[in-house]
């Protein structure tokens, strides 16, 4: 054990494991700003690792329970994943788990990939009904969003991607407005014809399994062009819309763009 008077309160005045103090595991300054690389400060345990490809040495910060040991019932730690904030229990298979920052999936041992920016991993019990992930808006003022998500435009890009599971509550598509040709867009939904003349509308070359559209002629004939076979009510051989408000519905299942109408 060190110790020096010191006139300033960032220097140390105490430390141990080292002859300087600057790179001694522990260390205290004047002004009482402690330094430790582990331990234990109450039921707060400190363990550290080194990441195999950064070579970056990182800290976590675990709880103790006397059941269980040291677990992970509140963690935040700075990693080769950027930052993780942990809740819950892992020992009793209800936690979850967010990560932000530069890297993706990975462990300690051997690395990480670097493919998400934002990964969240929640675990609930059998029977739960709480959701994975909660996120409300509330209060008296109009137009709230609770969410917002953006992907750049590219192809088959998803703002919202799930294999699994039902999305439930009120859809509000995006509409497009449109009154002469146009070529259809992956991030287009509802498509409105206002035109008086006769239009073509372009199927995309290269859409994505599921891609939906929804196209309404108001008034002048449609005339759909492009992209895939058509599998449904309208065929190749009558890719056409030529009545007064009828609604055309289009789904492409990998193939083909299946469809119907009504009118």
């Amino acid at each position: 054990m060190r110790f020096q008077y010191v006139n300033t309160g960032d220097s140390p005045a105490l430390w141990l494991g080292g002859t300087d103090s600057r790179y001694a595991p522990f260390s205290v300054t004047k002004n009482g700003y402690i330094k430790a690389t582990s331990g234990q400060i109450g039921s707060f345990r400190i363990t550290e690792f080194t990441d195999s490809v950064s070579k970056l040495k990182f800290y976590d910060l675990y709880a103790e329970h006397d059941s269980f040991g040291v677990i992970e019932a509140s963690q935040l730690n700075l990693g080769a994943q950027g930052i993780t904030v942990g809740v819950g229990n892992v020992s009793l298979g209800a936690y979850g788990r967010i990560s932000m920052g530069h890297a993706g999936a990975g462990n300690k041992e051997t690395g990480f990939t670097y493919n998400n920016i934002l990964s969240v991993n929640v675990v609930c019990h059998n029977g739960d009904e709480t959701g994975a992930t909660y996120i409300s808006a509330e209060g008296s003022v109009e137009k709230v969003k609770a969410l917002t998500v953006y992907a750049a435009q590219g192809t088959h890009n998803y703002a919202v991607y799930s294999d699994a599971g039902m999305i439930r509550g009120a859809l509000c598509p995006r509409v497009k407005v449109i009154s002469s040709d146009y070529s259809l867009k992956e991030n287009d939904n509802v498509i409105i014809c206002t035109n008086s003349g006769a239009i073509d509308i372009q199927f995309p070359s290269n859409p994505a399994v599921g891609q939906s559209y929804i196209i309404i002629q108001v008034d002048g004939d449609l005339y759909f062009k492009g992209g895939a076979s058509f599998r449904g009510r309208l065929n190749d051989a009558n890719r056409n819309s030529k009545t007064k408000g009828q609604i055309n519905f289009f789904f492409f299942d990998g193939t083909h763009w299946s469809n119907s109408y009504a009118n």
